[in-house]
């Protein structure tokens, strides 16, 4: 299995894709201390419109990554090449998932600590008081940052089902404004119940997500 994810991560070139994870990182946070200088909101209002920014990028960069390391496989036909290995199937799109939510998972977690330690930083430079975050603190943004790459990944039913990766990406899109969208003060994701049950849902997507690749026949 980790042989498989060291191939994919010299096949598809995964430091191009930090380097845009890490630049998206810079820009969010710099639209964010933007937000938070001129005053318009409070500090937990602004940290939390920057956790919401951060976990909708990546589940759409989620999509983007699903569409380029699975369902372009099946665009290029080298699905057929890997489909004649002597591996499981089920390995190989394991191995391709486990990347994708690793690299999302990770991004999640540097995206908000850096938020939050770029909010730190303004308020210790304008004299007002912000506490250093906690361990519990901690805690939630490994947790959130969980279940939001977990969420990321249901498109990748959408992409092997259909093999469209206009259609992954725009399912990805879609996803994560319906998850993101602003009801009276409120989104979806900040309901716990809901963001439970959608996140089992995600899960089943992504295990029939599986079934459908191990049963694949040969792309013509």
């Amino acid at each position: 299995m980790f042989k498989l994810i060291k191939l994919e991560v010299k096949k598809y070139k995964m430091k191009s894709y930090l380097k845009a994870l890490l630049i998206a990182i810079i820009i969010i946070n710099l639209v964010m201390l933007q937000v938070i200088a001129e005053g318009n909101k409070s500090t937990l209002n602004t940290y939390v419109l920057g956790e919401t920014l951060v976990q909708g990028v990546f589940m759409i960069f989620s999509s983007v990554l699903i569409s380029n390391i699975i369902v372009g496989e099946y665009n290029s036909k080298t699905i057929n090449l890997m489909f004649m290995y002597p591996i499981k199937r089920k390995n190989i799109i394991l191995s391709k998932l486990f990347l994708i939510s690793l690299f999302i998972f990770i991004a999640m977690i540097i995206g908000n600590i850096s938020l939050y330690l770029n909010y730190y930083i303004f308020h210790m430079v304008t004299k007002v008081s912000l506490p250093m975050i906690s361990l519990s603190g901690l805690f939630w943004i490994v947790l959130d940052s969980l279940v939001f790459t977990i969420l990321s990944l249901f498109p990748v039913y959408i992409g092997v089902k259909y093999k469209k990766t206009q259609l992954t990406i725009v399912s990805g899109i879609i996803l994560t404004s319906l998850l993101n969208s602003d009801i009276q003060g409120f989104n979806l994701a900040s309901i716990k119940i809901i963001s439970i049950m959608l996140t089992l849902i995600s899960l089943l997507f992504i295990v029939l997500a599986i079934r459908v690749f191990e049963n694949e026949d040969f792309v013509s």
